[in-house]
């Protein structure tokens, strides 16, 4: 029975199947239980009626002259448009629309006023104060920089000082037990250490062996390098947190040792992400990626094989389906090339903190 109109071939039943990202995979994949399905037969007969309507609409706009609908929500509710591009070619690449965390209620409202540039926006106008502080920066091309606050973030900082990241990556299928669709999955850090303020510079890194389940071995190892009461420092450390706590709930002979890591963990982000230290450069963001090249022009990730989380990611999710092993040895290399910095980078930010 051909139940839907404008289908090529006869359709009895239409169904949605998606991915069950509460199912937890042991031994065997069951495919019954990592997919779900959801019937929507009735659903579509019910909008079919709705689907031409729109399709007629379409297709007569497609006749006439380019709307004339000015920039707004619309723009990316419910999902960005492919002509965002063409509608705000005329909004500068740095604009009130690169306020960081105002309301994009807000940014419209001064829009519509015909504000779009930071020194159009009057004195009075609601802001918070990291917020005057992005358009004061880049107004006046002044580094804004609180010592005091600099100074109570360095007192929380101590000795032997561990500088860690994980990379992970996230199967769609699960691939080891007790993991579900999409978790993340560390398979590599990389660890920065200063036993004292005048010690060597040390550096311990690991990787995962691909399509293998190394994740306890990163745990083994991990532990016996981090030592009790260490201070641990991490950029953003949500994220480090996350993979201790998953790693901990995992891994119970390790849970002690990981939680412990958990607790110490100070997040070198957050002076930044007070203002305490800014400059135009960073754009209005406390990410990394504009925090170090503001401060440390000599370091940068420009130019590498592997320049961010989510080249890491895709290029390790891929590694098991090479076959040129120069290749793969290649792409390991480039892997630890990237981690590596990223602790680095942490331990040159802490120095100019110290230096300011």
């Amino acid at each position: 029975m051909d139940r839907f109109k404008g289908a090529r071939s006869p359709i009895a039943k239409a169904s949605l199947v998606y991915i069950n990202n509460k199912y937890v995979k042991h031994g065997e994949l069951e495919i019954k239980e990592l997919f779900c399905m959801k019937e929507l037969t009735n659903k579509i007969e019910e909008n079919q009626g709705f689907v031409e309507d729109q399709l007629s609409q379409m297709n007569e706009m497609l006749k006439g002259k380019c709307p004339g609908i000015d920039i707004g929500n619309q723009c990316d509710t419910p999902y960005p448009c492919d002509f965002k591009d063409h509608c705000w070619s005329d909004i500068p690449e740095y604009s009130i629309f690169n306020i960081n965390r105002l309301k994009k209620s807000k940014k419209f409202e001064l829009y519509y006023k015909g504000i779009i540039e930071f020194k159009d926006i009057p004195d009075d106008y609601a802001l918070s104060s990291g917020q005057r502080v992005q358009i004061e920066s880049e107004l006046t091309d002044k580094v804004i920089i609180n010592k005091e606050g600099i100074s109570q973030f360095l007192e929380t900082v101590f000795y032997p000082l561990y500088f860690l990241d994980f990379e992970t990556f996230m199967p769609v299928i699960p691939i080891c037990d007790g993991t579900r669709p999409y978790q993340m999955m560390p398979f590599q850090y990389s660890l920065h250490v200063l036993e004292d303020e005048s010690a060597e510079l040390k550096h311990y890194e690991f990787l995962a062996k691909e399509s293998i389940d190394e994740r306890e071995e990163l745990v083994k190892r991990l532990t016996s390098e981090i030592p009790d009461k260490a201070c641990v420092l991490t950029y953003n450390r949500v994220f480090e947190k996350r993979i201790l706590k998953e790693m901990s709930e995992q891994f119970l002979s390790y849970s002690e040792k990981l939680m412990s890591i958990h607790g110490n963990i100070i997040d070198l982000m957050v002076p930044f992400q007070k203002r305490d230290y800014y400059t135009k450069e960073m754009k209005g963001s406390y990410s990394l990626k504009f925090v170090l090249p503001a401060l440390l022009a000599d370091i940068s990730y420009e130019g590498m094989a592997i320049s961010d989380g989510g080249d890491a990611m895709n290029a390790y999710a891929t590694l098991h389906s090479l076959e040129d092993k120069e290749e793969v040895k290649k792409i390991r290399g480039d892997l630890f090339e990237y981690c590596k910095l990223d602790t680095y980078a942490m331990v040159k930010l802490l120095e100019e903190l110290r230096k300011l």
